[in-house]
């Protein structure tokens, strides 16, 4: 146990930290050329007209509807998942099965939707001028 164990594991943590950012550093350098480079020159066309970059318009004025889409489609995503994790779980036969698990997800999209759209989720209530929104 002395000091031999620990510098020896310091040295395994060294080696594997620059092995991780070895993979990294070529991962990034990959996607920057092969995946981001088509994007690159729309995303850059399209940042000085005002309101074609999500959240990067002159003017705060549509926010609070952004952020109700967000909001709810964060909502009804996490909730339809988890239902259709539970009707995966039941292993019903394969036809059966696979429409059941649809009905349920496009259901579950459809309630939360809604919910949504009335209000009735966190951060999904609308903005209203001239309020304060403290607690939302």
């Amino acid at each position: 146990m002395g000091l031999g164990s620990s510098s020896r594991s310091l040295e395994q943590v060294w080696q594997a930290g620059t092995a991780f950012f070895q993979v990294l550093s070529e991962l990034l350098t990959y996607s920057a050329s092969m995946k981001i480079a088509p994007i690159q020159p729309t995303v850059a066309s399209a940042t000085p007209l005002p309101g074609m970059l999500p959240r990067a318009g002159r003017s705060p004025k549509a926010e609070g509807v952004e952020r109700r889409y967000f909001y709810g489609s964060v909502w009804a995503v996490t909730f339809a998942q988890i239902l259709l994790l539970a009707v995966w779980k039941m292993a019903l036969p394969v036809e059966t099965g696979n429409m059941l698990k649809l009905l349920v997800f496009v259901s579950a999209l459809l309630l939360g939707a809604t919910a949504s759209y009335c209000g009735l989720l966190p951060r999904t209530r609308p903005i209203l001028s001239g309020e304060l929104v403290l607690a939302d």
